[in-house]
């Protein structure tokens, strides 16, 4: 009896695969921290600044795999020159049932900096991790 067999070897395109994924993650990893350091620049440069502290504590962090990262800072006072504050109306006494004027403060206005940063370069962020994926895609 005649036996018919089919064999398929895919461990060439199994190898091809994870070369241009290996190219795909380099250039992705190149990207993204391109993209970031540019965020800190610019926010560096946006940054309302008193003593410098604040300049000077933004900073980018790294993931393990390269392939994300986080660009702040670990004032505390950052998320209220970001967002801003509202006005506190002065503190209220059960007791005689009525605010008084002690620690009130007209709030802060906004002024932001990481958020305008991290739009400016949204653009250049899409382009560069598409041409990333199309130059790791293409076969050399």
């Amino acid at each position: 009896m005649a036996r018919l067999t089919f064999k398929l070897d895919t461990t060439q395109a199994v190898h091809d695969l994870d070369r241009v994924r290996g190219k795909v993650r380099r250039n992705c990893q190149r990207a993204i921290a391109e993209s970031a350091l540019n965020i800190q620049r610019e926010a560096r440069k946006r940054c309302p600044v008193d003593t410098g502290n604040l300049r000077s504590s933004i900073q980018t962090d790294f993931r393990i795999d390269r392939l994300g990262a986080e660009v702040g800072t670990r004032t505390f006072y950052g998320v209220f020159q970001e967002f801003g504050t509202k006005p506190s109306p002065g503190r209220y006494v059960p007791a005689i049932r009525r605010r008084i004027k002690t620690g009130t403060h007209p709030g802060v206005k906004a002024r932001p900096f990481l958020r305008p940063a991290a739009e400016q370069e949204r653009p250049h962020f899409i382009e560069s991790l598409r041409r990333a994926y199309e130059q790791g895609a293409r076969k050399r």
